[in-house]
């Protein structure tokens, strides 16, 4: 009788079922390690946030401590308004959103904030620096990351922040 002749292909390699298995395996563990790297990056994001909030702040409560008037003929107060994405420095008593010379400064997609001070405003007082119209606990402004994390930046009457 004739031999048949084998393909040598046959009988050799893997099922479906076993590279179904190991690519399910690959899948988990590429979203556990996707999940993992973007921690960092977020906890970046509120720190440096924290930290450029935190320098706007003092400008401006040193610019009305100074009575800088931007060009001006007399000293003018300066302040911060917050919003849930972003902030803004101005100068003057209150908030004109149509001032050109408002500085805005856009927080990070992953950031947000909020706050309890009264009408979202801090404005600091000429020479003292003191925050105008203090009022006991309603004085913290907080930023939130996607991921969780928060800070706290708590004011007191004379304008210092403590971050918790």
């Amino acid at each position: 009788m004739k031999k048949l002749k084998q393909n040598k292909f046959l009988g050799g390699g893997f099922t479906l079922i076993e590279v179904a298995v190991v690519m399910g395996i690959f899948v988990v563990l590429a979203s556990f390690t996707t999940v993992n790297l973007l921690a960092p990056q977020r906890s970046a994001d509120l720190n440096s946030t924290l930290t450029s909030i935190t320098s706007d702040i003092r400008q401006q409560q040193a610019r009305s401590m100074l009575g800088e008037s931007g060009g001006g003929p007399s000293a003018v107060l300066h302040g911060i308004f917050f919003e849930g994405t972003k902030y803004t420095l101005f100068k003057g008593a209150s908030y004109n959103p149509s001032d050109p010379s408002n500085f805005v400064v856009d927080l990070p997609a992953s950031v947000s904030l909020a706050t309890s001070f009264p009408g979202s405003v801090v404005v600091f007082n000429l020479q003292s620096g003191e925050v105008n119209g203090f009022v006991d606990g309603s004085n913290t402004v907080t930023l939130h990351s996607s991921g969780g994390q928060s800070k706290v930046l708590t004011f007191n009457k004379y304008g210092a922040i403590s971050v918790n």
